[in-house]
């Protein structure tokens, strides 16, 4: 035998009486010189079977010096055994309740293990307790106190880059808000009944408020006055319980303690359910673009057609741009990506799921707009609606304020700015039903459609980008619009949107700055 396979056989003997040792006795930990060893420890029935291994390893050892291995190697003899003493100790340290019942099937693994060496397997009988193993439950891990959870899951979710950096901000607030209000301690320390108060006292907030402005005594809001009219809806409530629960749920399985949240349930009632859109009339979308064509703003001439002919969502054509833009024979794709690369800083693309980065065609009317020429002259298509705090929100508050001038009902009519996307989808399903789910964004059924599920084939491209305009649709006030006085426009209303906004926040700062004085004054 190889001096590399002796060394092998060598290692796993040692291996075996380790684990042997450990399993007779591993109360004791091993010191430094002979008597205080391991083995000196051991009663004199465990040490004779000790004994007994220790022989047959090194008569075996001998043998495979010698060139005589035997017709069978003997650490192949002993492989089965060594992993039914590991199973065996692994077994009684995590779960000592069940350890008297492996002494017996232990007994045997060794008695076997020693009758294969051709040794005494007898010896075995003399020890009482074969598996003797201290307990290797883990101590409850330390206490946390919220404060330090928070501050680990804002910093990850920060990292992690998932989120905004204004959304992170925001998550911050409600957990400050509700540290505030439930007291800072540690995170086993919560009940259910904390929560529950929680929630209460977001339910009797306006639905207009700063959290810089709330002063919280006793766990409630101080200098509310009269009660809001309007108050937050049960939708809202659950969202500002989402960080508070997310924290709850990772460090209680970490500690191993009842999560206080799981208590909780916040039903929505019907009113706040989110309503289904329709497709909208094409008499509404034709007067939004007539009154898009009147009020001469880009946004308001170009976004409800783009959200037609694209199918996509708002927040994603809000950062439309030539960076984006592919050429697939004589057509175009549009090939979102994760961020984008704003002239003071990157910014991650809003989207609602992972499909949504599917790559989506242009269909040819909008190129004969000269969209695809703006884009390329100014790179991104709505470059003045970027330079809002909240460019999707922004945008998507023009172009359903449009809509309602134009005689939609809103919301609980289902009829929305999203209604146009929901109309272009019902479009391209009649035309292109095997690709309206990669034109739209949406993910696939099932297993089936999933199987190479990347994004439109390219022989579908003309298909698409050529698709029958709507029936109704009347989009000819466009092809009279001056993309320049557009643009100029565009820049105007921008110009006296911040003017407003700065006027806002100064009157928002007095107003902090009077109400805190007064609750200084008041204390």
């Amino acid at each position: 035998m190889s001096e590399a396979a002796a060394a092998r056989c060598r290692s796993i003997f040692a291996l075996g009486l380790e684990r042997l040792q450990g399993m007779l006795d591993a109360e004791n930990e091993p010191r430094a010189g002979g008597d205080g060893s391991i083995y000196a420890s051991l009663t004199a029935e465990k040490r004779a079977v000790v004994d007994e291994v220790l022989a047959a390893t090194t008569e075996a050892l001998e043998r495979l010096k010698a060139g005589r291995p035997g017709k069978t190697p003997t650490h192949l003899l002993l492989a089965s055994t060594l992993d039914q003493l590991k199973a065996f100790e692994a077994a009684a340290r995590f779960q000592p309740t069940v350890a008297h019942h492996l002494h017996e099937p232990a007994r045997e693994a060794v008695r076997s293990m020693l009758q294969n060496l051709g040794r005494d397997g007898g010896v075995v009988d003399g020890v009482e307790n074969f598996v003797d193993v201290a307990s290797a439950r883990l101590k409850p891990p330390a206490g946390v106190l919220f404060s330090v959870a928070c501050e680990r899951y804002i910093k990850e979710l920060a990292s992690r880059k998932s989120m905004s950096a204004k959304d992170v901000r925001r998550y911050e607030q409600m957990l400050s808000f509700f540290r505030k209000v439930a007291g800072d301690r540690e995170v086993r320390a919560y009940e259910p009944a904390d929560i529950m108060a929680y929630v209460s006292l977001l339910r009797t907030l306006p639905t207009r408020f700063s959290f810089a402005d709330l002063v919280v005594v006793d766990g409630r809001v101080q200098g509310n006055g009269a009660s809001p009219k309007k108050t937050l809806s049960s939708g809202t409530v659950a969202s500002y319980l989402a960080p508070v629960r997310s924290i709850f749920i990772r460090e209680c399985r970490t500690l191993g303690c009842r999560n206080p949240c799981d208590a909780v349930r916040i039903e929505k009632p019907g009113k706040n359910r989110p309503s289904r859109t329709r497709p909208i009339p094409f008499a509404i979308l034709n007067r939004a673009v007539e009154l898009g064509y009147d009020e001469g703003a880009l946004a308001a001439v170009v976004m409800p057609t783009l959200a037609l002919l694209t199918a996509r969502r708002i927040g994603l054509l809000t950062y439309l741009n030539s960076d984006w833009i592919e050429k697939v024979g004589d057509h175009y794709l549009v090939r979102p990506t994760e961020t984008v690369v704003l002239p003071d800083r990157e910014h991650r693309t809003p989207i609602k799921t992972d499909e949504s980065f599917t790559p989506f065609v242009l269909h040819e009317k909008l190129i004969q707009m000269g969209l695809l020429d703006l884009m390329n002259e100014r790179r991104f298509l709505f470059a003045e609606a970027l330079e809002t705090k909240d460019p999707p929100a922004a945008l998507s508050k023009r172009m359903n304020a449009l809509l309602k001038r134009s005689g939609a009902r809103g919301r609980a009519f289902g009829e929305t700015f999203h209604a146009l996307r929901t109309r272009g989808i019902v479009h391209y399903r009649a035309f292109v039903p095997q690709a309206v789910r990669l034109q739209s964004g949406h993910a696939a059924m099932d297993e089936h459609e999933t199987y190479d599920w990347a994004e439109i084939e390219p022989e579908l491209v003309p298909t698409i980008a050529t698709v029958p305009l709507p029936q109704g649709l009347d989009l000819s006030p466009i092809g009279r619009v001056s993309w320049r006085d557009a643009i100029a426009a565009e820049r105007r209303l921008l110009s006296t949107r911040q003017k407003r906004r700065r006027e806002a926040v100064k009157e928002e700062s007095a107003t902090r700055q009077s109400r805190q004085y007064k609750s200084r004054t008041k204390r």
